[in-house]
């Protein structure tokens, strides 16, 4: 019986073998369908995310220039000129301009502006009855712009008027003035990024000042003109 056996173990044996032989391209080929699943999927994740980016850009395009506002802060460099006691009898320093502007839409805006300076008697035969003076205006100033919303530079006029004081002081003794005031002027700007730029001011005003002086001497006090150039950071809010 064992020679019987045998070749008949064998046979199945032999059967076997051949199976798993026939077997083994269906595996590889079942691994390499695998694979390319993986490559697929790797493949769509990938172009998912190039298109999320693609629409992050293009949302960061369109918030980009859709600014509601901006508030800006510079050095101003006050010069005063013509026949008034500001130009010919004080010796003005350099100050400070602050500001914030509504933009409803990209062409026109709104806003406030404020700013602050100190000035020196010079001349007292002219002026001699105070002796140094800190000047304050605020005024509300609108604009148009002449730029293209979509670009980083941009050109701004715009006119105002407000209120203006006079803080003066003589030894220890301090007192006021006042009046309105009237402006014009141009802005230059660049933005750096979204919320960052620069920004250059050319500006015009007129101030006409509520001075108790005899009539004589109400054109040198009550009517002054002023160049004011500045130069700052400003701040856009999406």
């Amino acid at each position: 019986m064992i020679p019987f056996c045998f070749p008949i173990v064998y046979q199945v044996k032999e059967f076997k073998e051949i199976q798993l032989s026939q077997q083994t391209p269906k595996t590889d080929l079942l691994i390499l369908n695998s694979d390319k699943k993986y490559i697929l999927y790797l493949f769509l994740g990938l172009s998912l995310l190039s298109i999320g980016q693609e629409e992050k850009t293009n949302r960061w395009k369109k918030y980009h220039y859709d600014v509601l506002g901006e508030v800006w802060i510079g050095y101003l460099n006050p010069q005063f000129y013509g026949d008034n006691f500001l130009a010919k009898a004080f010796d003005v320093g350099e100050g400070v301009v602050l500001g914030i502007n509504g933009l409803p839409d990209h062409k026109w805006y709104a806003g406030v502006q404020f700013s602050s300076f100190r000035g020196n008697v010079s001349n007292t035969s002219r002026v001699g009855f105070f002796d140094s003076s800190r000047i304050q205006q605020i005024n509300v100033t609108g604009g148009y712009s002449f730029s293209k919303k979509e670009s980083r530079f941009s050109m701004k006029g715009g006119v105002g008027f407000g209120y203006v004081d006079l803080r003066n002081e003589r030894n220890f003794e301090r007192f006021r003035d006042n009046g309105f005031t009237v402006m014009g002027g141009l802005t230059f700007s660049c933005r750096l990024n979204t919320f960052f730029g620069l920004y250059a001011l050319l500006q015009h005003l007129w101030y006409f000042l509520d001075i108790d002086v005899p009539p004589e001497e109400r054109s040198f006090f009550r009517t002054v003109t002023l160049f004011a150039p500045s130069v700052g950071i400003k701040f856009s809010f999406l």
